[in-house]
């Protein structure tokens, strides 16, 4: 069986373009993040809306980010004496009562989740935090909404984590202080 020298040529250039090919879907990747708030954002005892802060983290794994509570992060403690080796880089938004925001991100080639956390007033026990898999967020974006009490996934879907419900509650029932 002979070879020709064109098939050769052919079979070594697909040798060298697929895996670079494979290798750019792999690598980082600009993604469009964008925040909605609702009007009734973090109302306070008198149902005054308030502002939002939210952290975004890329993570190589979710355990920490599983583990973590709102009373650890309110304690004082660094990110990174909570989520440790496994966060890559975090970013904070502000998030403004009936406003939506809007930023971008390059997710990293080692990221292999996305964790958003929203320190509310008074947090939703499940859905003050939402975890996401990368590769769904770098096909789609980051969409989110910011209600009363709890973080809402709009883009792509959540993955749940450990004690959450399977939808973010219908309202805020929580006493106001």
């Amino acid at each position: 069986m002979t070879f020709s020298l064109k098939s050769h040529r052919k079979s070594l250039l697909a040798g060298i373009v697929i895996p670079l090919m494979l290798s750019a879907c792999s690598g980082p990747k600009m993604i469009a993040i964008h925040g909605e708030s609702a009007a009734g954002l973090n109302r306070d005892a008198q149902g005054k809306p308030l502002s939002v802060v939210v952290h975004i983290y890329q993570l190589r794994s979710a355990d920490a980010f599983n583990r973590m509570t709102m009373d650890a992060l309110l304690a004082g403690k660094t990110e990174q004496d909570l989520l440790g080796n496994t966060l890559i880089s975090s970013k904070e938004l502000t998030m403004i009562p009936g406003k939506s925001v809007t930023d971008s991100e390059t997710i990293g080639e080692e990221t292999r989740y996305v964790g958003v956390v929203g320190f509310f007033r008074q947090p939703d026990p499940g859905y003050w935090r939402l975890l996401f898999d990368a590769d769904a967020i770098k096909s789609r974006g980051l969409i989110f909404k910011a209600a009363d009490c709890y973080l809402q996934p709009v883009t792509a879907k959540n993955i749940a984590i450990p004690g959450q419900s399977s939808q973010p509650p219908a309202e805020c029932t929580s006493k106001r202080r």
